[in-house]
């Protein structure tokens, strides 16, 4: 699960050089300006005229992504997304299952169980390797092939789940299975839910070698029931400024049952922990790894806090003001935890359009 701070010199398929564990993927909804035409990015996304409004056609407004020392943070002053067009015009639009509220900025929930919200409310505070409180992470998921634990997953609607491609890699749907709602997985707590996996999406361009597009999408045999413990994640918004925004958030969560020590066994009650975001350079200059642009790392340089065998395929998600959105996914790492060697997570913001195409 996520390590305390034990020193691990290889907690990792060694074949593949990750761990086994998987990634993560959702599709976003649509929208329709009021003004003008909808623009071409969006024109994919399912029609919500509720979930988008134009904020500005005034070339001297402040924008999604300027000035540039404020883009990133305050987009646009969007609580969701924030998309800007060459005319210097912007909209906010919501994640699906929201709309604008008449500020036409706020995202009020337009359905019982909205993504990226816990529907037990809590403080966003973590403390490095605690349990994650029953109902505090509702977008984890477990996959099990054969019935025993094998990676971590995340909740994408009612019928799709995300993990990483090598924990389902060149093996047939029907052996695996995805609970959610779990918590403790020694005692039948009466909140899980189990489901078939009937489909298995891998990416194509997923490369086993260098663990890139080390992502899969999994179709259950039928829907979950949303609630207190089975929440979906939110996704990013494709062409919009929330993943800058995201990136520029300090800290992130990961969370999983992998494990707690070098040579331990897998945490039997769901753990999070909250991990500095790592930039791109920083984390291939100190670690000597080859880490693409598909990748993101987390973690501390000093080592002590990470996740490990058995997280793969969990989430790395990033609060934004009220709402959880998906940024990583667990993937792989060199050890667990050990000093200059940061986590490596998929980059989901680059595969927006692959998930939507699937889900």
């Amino acid at each position: 699960m996520l390590l305390r701070g034990g020193q691990g010199d290889l907690c990792f398929t060694a074949a593949a050089g990750k761990r086994s564990g998987g990634r993560t993927q959702l599709w976003i909804s649509a929208c329709r300006l009021p003004v003008r035409t909808e623009p071409p990015a969006l024109a994919t996304l399912r029609p919500t005229p509720a979930n988008v409004h134009m904020v500005s056609t005034d070339t001297t407004a402040t924008k999604c992504v300027s000035p540039p020392t404020a883009a990133a943070t305050e987009n646009g002053g969007c609580e969701h997304f924030c998309r800007e067009f060459p005319d210097r015009s912007y909209v906010c639009f919501c994640a699906p299952g929201y709309g604008l509220d008449q500020d036409n900025s706020t995202c009020l929930p337009q359905v019982r169980v909205p993504c990226g919200r816990p529907q037990i409310h809590f403080s966003p505070r973590v403390i490095n390797g605690l349990v994650c409180p029953k109902g505090h992470c509702p977008w984890q998921a477990m996959l099990s092939e054969n019935n025993v634990f094998k990676c971590g997953a995340i909740v994408l609607s009612e019928q799709w789940v995300l993990t990483a491609a090598h924990c389902v890699w060149r093996k047939p749907a029907t052996i695996f299975n995805v609970t959610v709602g779990e918590h403790d997985r020694t005692v039948v707590e009466k909140t899980e839910q189990h489901r078939q996996v009937v489909k298995v999406f891998i990416h194509p361009g997923y490369n086993k070698t260098n663990s890139d597009k080390d992502l899969a999408v999994l179709k259950l045999h039928r829907p979950v029931k949303l609630g207190l413990y089975v929440v979906p994640i939110c996704l990013p918004a494709q062409n919009s400024s929330i993943s800058r925004t995201l990136a520029n958030v300090r800290h992130s969560t990961v969370s999983g049952w992998g494990r707690l020590s070098r040579y331990g066994p897998p945490a039997t009650i769901l753990q999070r922990l909250m991990l500095p975001r790592v930039p791109l350079q920083e984390c291939r200059l100190h670690s000597k790894l080859n880490i693409t642009r598909n990748m993101l790392c987390a973690g501390l340089k000093t080592g002590g806090s990470d996740a490990c065998e058995g997280d793969s395929g969990g989430p790395l998600v990033t609060r934004y003001k009220k709402t959880w959105f998906l940024t990583g996914v667990v993937s792989w790492g060199k050890g667990c935890a050990n000093e200059n060697l940061y986590g490596v997570y998929v980059r989901v913001s680059n595969f927006l359009d692959w998930i939507a195409d699937i889900v």
